[in-house]
């Protein structure tokens, strides 16, 4: 059990982005405005990524691996949704994935270098 709780919250971000991500249009849209989140569209996959990548740094996964696993993770969710009616993949959403993962490796390292300036004095 204490190896599976550090993983809890890696898992339900996982969970809720990919339950959005492959919900077909017309559903996705009722699910939007019923929780009334028309604006979050854009930034999902920047918070999606971000929040995995800064789990995953402090978790001392090295940066190379985030990189590759994060936008291979972004490219099979945009090659899915080809088959998922009423979406269609976007290279936005893949850049939003990129940036996303810099910057959740950036704010990572940014704090444990915060961490040891706490410790080191």
């Amino acid at each position: 059990m204490r190896r599976v709780l550090p993983l809890a919250p890696f898992l339900l971000v996982s969970l809720a982005f990919l339950t959005g991500a492959f919900l077909p249009g017309e559903i996705r849209v009722v699910f939007r405005d019923a929780l009334m989140l028309s604006g979050v569209d854009g930034y999902a996959h920047l918070i999606f990524c971000f929040l995995m990548a800064f789990m995953l740094s402090r978790r001392r996964v090295a940066w190379p691996y985030i990189l590759v696993f994060m936008l291979g993770l972004g490219a099979l969710i945009e090659l899915i949704q080809v088959w998922i009616p009423g979406r269609s993949p976007s290279w936005d959403d893949f850049w939003d994935d990129g940036i996303g993962t810099l910057l959740g490796m950036f704010f990572a390292w940014f704090v444990s270098k915060s961490d040891q300036r706490g410790i080191d004095g």
